[in-house]
């Protein structure tokens, strides 16, 4: 999942998507050095993320055993989302403050036909 916030753009330049997703508009990076740190900062974060939804859901569901009774349940992950967003923002702002924005996007086919070529 890490790989997938790199891309190519249609110029060849390496592109890094903080958030991941193809609304948000991504950093040019400029060397290999830098692509290789961001990656395992990106993969780290990840790991640690998922960990915490995977093993916490379990404890959360004992713990409080009516949450999952209604389909309301799934509101526990919008502060998950938002601790996920300033873990990101504080692990990356300094990389983040050396590196310039792209002035544009890359299309919304060309961003998943990187995915899709990768697997």
């Amino acid at each position: 999942m890490a790989e997938q916030s790199f891309k190519t753009s249609l110029d060849g330049e390496r592109l890094f998507y903080y958030l991941g997703g193809f609304w948000s508009k991504p950093y040019i990076v400029p060397d290999q050095e830098t692509e290789k740190r961001l990656y395992k900062k990106q993969l780290w974060v990840l790991r640690i993320f998922l960990s915490v939804i995977i093993l916490g859901q379990p404890f959360l569901f004992i713990s409080v055993p009516e949450m999952i009774k209604t389909p309301l349940y799934i509101l526990y992950f919008i502060p998950i989302m938002f601790l996920y967003w300033f873990v990101n923002w504080l692990v990356f702002r300094k990389d983040l403050a050396t590196l310039t924005r792209a002035k544009t996007r890359i299309p919304f086919s060309a961003f998943y036909r990187d995915s899709a070529k990768k697997n």
